[in-house]
């Protein structure tokens, strides 16, 4: 990363390290809250009402787009399958490489998450980083995504708004093949960002009918019977 972005990320340090939202809401019947004292989170669902202490803290958390793990602060996040079986252990988040960002979305059975770059702070924006857990590779290079090996004025003219504490967030695909970084699963043609087909490296184009259209781009996100949330 070169010496600017640098830069840019130390200038609003603070606001990248600040508390995630608190999502009331994952999926149906689940829902999370964090203790007065910011350590513990409480997972609730039709099952389980589960109280588990972060070794790090946590801050106001929310679920990652497939309900697979709870992202705990801007650079890490816990597995949903610990919180359920913790006991009386406390839990050590998984970290996500500083370098790659603000930690956005997280899928553990896609093996795979969304990282935002700061490129600009007139207003903020940012460029995605598309990434197998535990590697720090961008494996997409489209438009609105960070290439290192661009120079800072190429790169901004790509830059997209976000807003790290109230979103849209990005969407990951249940099999880690699709993802909408701006949150917005858009594929027509005419769409500034649209979706992403990470193995293809490609946008996803399709034409037709506009709410056929939409539909089958939604179609792309939604998990398949007892998908969402179960990992």
């Amino acid at each position: 990363m070169n010496s600017l972005l640098i830069g840019l990320l130390s200038t609003l340090a603070t606001s990248c390290s600040a508390a995630l939202p608190n999502t009331d809401v994952g999926r149906v019947n689940e829902a999370i809250s964090i203790s007065h004292d910011g350590k513990s989170i409480l997972l609730v669902d039709a099952t389980t009402h589960q109280s588990c202490t972060i070794a790090t803290g946590a801050t106001p958390a929310r679920f990652s787009s497939d309900g697979s793990a709870i992202l705990v602060s801007a650079g890490a996040y816990v597995p949903k399958s610990t919180l359920v079986h913790c006991g009386n252990q406390v839990l050590h988040p998984i970290d996500v490489p500083a370098e790659m960002g603000a930690l956005a979305d997280v899928s553990i059975p896609g093996n795979v998450y969304v990282g935002m770059v700061l490129v600009d702070v007139q207003p903020a924006s940012y460029l995605a980083v598309v990434a197998h857990l535990g590697s720090t590779t961008n494996l997409v290079s489209l438009p609105g995504a960070y290439i290192d090996t661009l120079p800072i004025s190429a790169l901004r003219e790509n830059a997209f708004f976000y807003d790290e504490e109230a979103g849209p967030f990005p969407l990951i695909s249940s099999d880690g093949r699709y993802v909408a970084v701006d949150g917005n699963p858009d594929c027509s043609a005419q769409a500034k960002l649209g979706v992403w087909d990470i193995h293809e490296n490609k946008k996803v184009v399709l034409n037709g009918e506009r709410s056929a259209v939409e539909a089958e781009c939604r179609g792309l996100f939604e998990s398949g019977p007892g998908d969402r949330g179960s990992h």
